[in-house]
């Protein structure tokens, strides 16, 4: 069953979307624009080409004015800005704490009751990673607010363009070695359709008000196997080797000194190695209408190369 078959609808509205020019972001537009109903502010800190119903508004999310300026006459904020590597000013604080503070506090300025927040599903405080606890601190404040928050906690989404096939795909034209960071981890990746129609769903669905909700894929795999379905759809061989943690933040803090797009980010060997299928104690799954559907296929494999 594909992601389609929620077919839900919403309301006219008129949704900013923060990291609008990103991964996330950029799919999600994708999906709003296909329902021909609502208008879309991209909030980002480079402009794009206009649109029918898509305006840009030039902001940055650790600029309290501008970001006030973009969300006016908006209904709903689905806040997509994040980073998974620290460049400069550019810091899991500013993106991710900071960030998020700036646009709890323009929604309130503007009445915007509905905020929709994209996490990460083993982010949580008592760690050593920078990362996870500032993806908690940014849910902390939206759960502190007054609005009709919806939190969402994704492990590994895949689509073109991603952080999982894309660099997988890197590492295989290198070499036919596919190192097992941390172990043969289990994943439950989620197709980057199937999140943005979530987005959508959550947009009108008043039972995902003021609640925090893991998000996992519909089908459960090793790492290895992941690496195998990728090399198969790019018909090239594969040999998955277990990979101790350490090796790997090594490897990482080599290729982020030495690439501009890294193979590996110290925050992904973390995120990796911890494993990417189960949630975290005490927190709920999707309601079952709301749950991805797509399978790890060849097909969209082939779509995300």
């Amino acid at each position: 069953m594909c992601y389609n078959h929620w077919h839900h609808r919403v309301r006219n509205l008129k949704i900013a979307v923060t990291g609008g020019n990103g991964f996330v972001g950029k799919d999600f537009i994708r999906a709003l624009q296909l329902q021909g109903e609502h208008q879309i502010v991209v909030v980002a800190r480079t402009a794009g080409q206009a649109q029918a119903s898509v305006s840009f508004e030039v902001a940055d999310i650790n600029n309290a004015a501008s970001l006030a300026k973009a969300f006016a006459g908006c209904d709903a904020v689905v806040h997509c800005a994040g980073i998974n590597k620290e460049v400069g000013e550019q810091t899991y604080q500013r993106v991710h704490v900071q960030g998020t503070a700036n646009v709890v506090s323009a929604c309130k300025l503007h009445g915007i009751r509905k905020v929709v927040l994209t996490s990460f599903l083993k982010a949580r405080p008592g760690t050593d990673s920078a990362y996870h606890e500032s993806k908690w601190q940014a849910e902390e404040i939206c759960r502190k607010s007054d609005l009709d928050y919806t939190v969402l906690k994704p492990g590994v989404i895949y689509g073109k363009g991603d952080h999982m096939i894309s660099h997988m795909a890197k590492a295989l034209r290198l070499s036919p070695v596919f190192g097992l960071i941390g172990g043969d981890v289990a994943l439950r990746p989620i197709a980057l359709q199937d999140f943005s129609q979530l987005l959508i769903a959550i947009l009108n669905d008043r039972r995902m008000d003021k609640a925090t909700y893991a998000v996992l894929g519909a089908e459960k795999l090793l790492l290895s196997e992941a690496a195998r379905r990728v090399a198969g759809a790019m018909k090239r061989p594969v040999l998955p080797l277990p990979m101790p943690a350490m090796v790997g933040y090594a490897l990482a803090g080599l290729f982020e000194k030495t690439m501009k797009d890294p193979l590996l980010a110290a925050s992904q060997i973390t995120m990796i190695a911890e494993g990417l299928a189960d949630t975290l104690p005490g927190e709920s799954e999707l309601p079952e209408d709301l749950r991805p559907q797509s399978p790890f296929s060849t097909e969209l494999i082939k779509a995300s190369l």
